[in-house]
């Protein structure tokens, strides 16, 4: 007959001890939460690409202390777009493959984004955008890309509300023919009517020089009310100056922050003073409890104070990680069909992903306040607030 095991209250206790470090390393030993931050970090847009890898290290680093995401570590894996879709594409498919991505986030231009969405839509993977604001980034063609932030629909639409406020009526479109500048063109193009004529001068994504582009607009016999610049290449830098040098005296617009670069200055001179640009604002009074400790993070860590696609960016983290708590996986798909069920509190008010089939609206949340802001003398760093848009 067998004897039944006896043991002794410290061989219990040693047993107990080393089965409760078991369950602890086996807790441990759960995959990492990993997403990938592919954005342009060479070239004119390395800045953002730059600042998006630094704060998306901050959020892992932030996460991490607080014991992770459903006991899992979080991790970033980064890389350089080149501002080259066949080189987004293929490190995006590498990541997924040899380092178990299960998401993606960062900035990067409408177009390359756009070949990324299409090549990896049949993996399902979950992508949240902070600061690609194509209409077609978004859709019910592409069920796993969502977007916190502003798009071109809309900010056309703002756009269009602010110069017929102005009572100008005759506006120039200066378009970079890509995703982002011929997208922006035609959805104010379509908002004209018979007292708001929108007319689209297309250009090159490389060039550098307008000025071909400019004579027959300075050759009409009634000059524009304002021409609106639009693009990310070499050419918006020089257009303020190109503008003026060819005759015309029209109000000009940005349609982001180029205006505040070194680089604009340096080319435009006094030629650049007086532009007006249009930029998204977080109001303080809208932010919460995690938005105000995301700014003192931030401001600790960068020195300045977020901007609005820095929030965007952190809700977009924030989004993984309440889809894996939510699921209790980091399976691709599952995260894909938990974002969009997610409602969660984000730094400047509550995040949800609504299915709006308006151009650029699907899947997307929140874009803050639109502002207008205009360079009252050469070399500023920023221009003053003459306009709020909602």
């Amino acid at each position: 007959m067998k004897k039944a095991a006896v043991f002794s209250t410290g061989t219990a206790m040693m047993l107990v001890s080393a089965l409760m470090a078991a369950q602890g390393a086996m807790a441990q030993e759960k995959e990492p939460v990993v997403v990938g931050v592919i954005s342009n970090l060479s070239g004119p847009e390395s800045k953002l690409g730059t600042e998006a890898v630094g704060l998306a290290e901050l959020y892992v680093e932030h996460i991490n202390a607080k014991g992770g995401v459903d006991g899992r570590k979080f991790e970033l894996v980064v890389g350089d777009n080149e501002n080259n879709p066949d080189k987004f594409i293929s490190l995006g498919k590498r990541f997924m493959q040899q380092r178990n991505v299960m998401g993606f986030t960062g900035t990067a231009g409408s177009g390359e984004m756009l070949a990324f969405e299409k090549a990896v839509k049949n993996t399902s993977v979950p992508i949240c955008l902070s600061y690609t604001m194509g209409n077609k980034n978004v859709g019910p063609d592409l069920p796993s890309v969502f977007r916190i932030g502003p798009y071109n629909g809309q900010v056309a639409k703002l756009m269009a509300n602010y110069l017929q406020k102005k009572e100008w009526k005759n506006v120039v479109v200066l378009a970079e023919r890509s995703a982002f500048g011929t997208d922006f063109a035609d959805a104010l193009q379509a908002l004209g009517n018979d007292d708001f004529k929108v007319d689209v001068v297309s250009y090159d994504p490389q060039a550098v020089d307008l000025s071909p582009m400019l004579v027959p607009v300075a050759r009409q016999e009634v000059q524009p009310d304002a021409v609106v610049v639009v693009g990310y290449g070499p050419a918006i830098y020089t257009s303020a100056a190109r503008i003026r040098e060819a005759g015309i005296k029209s109000q000009i617009i940005g349609t982001w922050e180029f205006p505040e670069m070194p680089e604009f200055w340096s080319a435009a001179g006094d030629a650049g003073v007086g532009i007006m640009y249009s930029t998204f604002g977080i109001s303080e009074a809208t932010l919460t409890a995690g938005g105000k400790e995301f700014r003192k993070l931030f401001t600790d860590k960068f020195g300045r104070e977020p901007v609005f696609y820095d929030y965007n960016e952190w809700d977009c983290l924030t989004a993984f990680t309440k889809a894996v708590e939510k699921t209790g996986s980091i399976d691709r798909e599952t995260v894909s069909k938990a974002f969009g069920d997610l409602t969660f509190e984000g730094t400047s008010g509550e995040i949800s992903f609504k299915q709006d089939p308006a151009p650029g609206a699907w899947n997307s949340s929140k874009a803050g306040t639109m502002f207008m802001l205009q360079m009252g003398k050469s070399g500023l760093p920023k221009g003053e607030i003459v306009e709020e848009i909602r």
